[in-house]
């Protein structure tokens, strides 16, 4: 099934992707980016967290991270440690790749990226990875309504906006709360040790301090 993805995706349209928990939208190429905020009705600017199969991507979307690559508390050394997570980073975009040109990524000067784990979506794992190009990924809303993350609101959302709606999201398991699942944490890299937290999410803050503080001599801070 996730072969009749990949050829929605490179035909040009808007799909649903597994995020977890939840159900986000994403697209493939230049146009993506105007696709998605057209739906969400934002600024056709807006930038996106981007979807990632491997590690070596960042190597080409972001400029060199900050620190001594050989430091062992280099950011290289921590994410790979880290991912796959529900953490997005953000970082310098690379503007002299010609990937982040053919992902629609190029006009901002950073760019945030996140390697999931999608254990309990290992279809779209593979389509990650015969795809080899970053998906960007946002939430199934448009600005100022909150995420959609009810089965049967995600399928009206889908079919009133002509997205794909993939085989397998008819077999998750969506959970039944009068709350949404939460979204991943976002953190923004400032130096070779300090980083500032812009979003809360599945990652919980003490986690998050482990990770970056105690076990990398990692800082937050506020700014």
């Amino acid at each position: 099934m996730s072969f009749n993805y990949d050829q929605q995706l490179l035909r040009g349209r808007v799909c649903l992707h597994p995020a977890g928990a939840l159900w986000g939208l994403t697209a493939l190429g230049t146009e993506a980016p105007r696709q998605l905020n057209a739906i969400k009705h934002r600024p056709l600017s807006q930038s996106f967290i981007y979807l990632i199969p491997s590690w070596p991507l960042t190597e080409q979307l972001w400029q060199p991270l900050p620190g001594d690559p050989a430091h062992p508390h280099h950011w290289a050394t921590l994410l790979k440690t880290i991912w796959p997570a529900a953490l997005s980073v953000i970082w310098k975009t690379n503007p002299h790749n010609p990937l982040t040109t053919t992902i629609g990524a190029h006009q901002h000067h950073d760019i945030a990226l996140r390697l999931d784990d999608h254990q309990a979506a290992p279809w779209f794992s593979a389509a990650l990875i015969r795809l080899g190009l970053p998906l960007p990924t946002t939430s199934i809303n448009q600005t100022s309504y909150s995420p959609l993350y009810q089965k049967n609101d995600i399928i009206q959302f889908a079919q009133q906006h002509k997205i794909f709606i993939p085989a397998e999201f008819y077999n998750h398991n969506f959970i039944h709360s009068t709350s949404p699942p939460l979204p991943s944490t976002i953190i923004r890299i400032q130096s070779s040790t300090t980083y500032q937290l812009l979003r809360d999410g599945a990652i919980p803050q003490s986690q998050l301090n482990t990770w970056l503080q105690s076990k990398r001599r990692i800082e937050r801070i506020d700014k």
